[in-house]
């Protein structure tokens, strides 16, 4: 589980906390292992990530810009909100393909 806590001398911390209960045969527990990771930089780099998304879709947005990546592996299309609004299609629709979006930029 994740946690934060408040360290003894005022500041915050965010951990990461694994544990496992072993047991016998017959389900009693003998002991529990455990260990806790900090995972401070992990949660602000998910902070800051966020923002940068966020600014992303409003500079989108206002510019009326969309953006989208193709995995050529998968064939998976991923557009931004904006892209989507761009072709008058609501993201909730099926799951973009290579060839679904091609037939949306493609005349005929």
């Amino acid at each position: 589980m994740e946690n934060r806590i408040r360290h003894k001398y005022g500041s915050y911390h965010w951990l990461l906390t694994l544990g496992k209960c072993m047991r016998d045969a017959s389900g009693k527990t003998l002991r529990l292992i455990g260990t806790v990771l900090n995972i401070n930089e992990r949660k602000r780099a998910e902070v800051a990530l966020r923002a940068s998304e966020t600014l992303l879709a409003e500079a989108q947005e206002l510019a009326h810009v969309g953006s989208w990546n193709w995995d050529m592996a998968t064939g998976l299309l991923t557009w931004s909100d904006e892209h989507y609004r761009i072709f008058g299609l609501e993201r909730q629709e099926s799951s973009m393909t290579f060839e679904r979006g091609n037939q949306r930029h493609s005349p005929g």
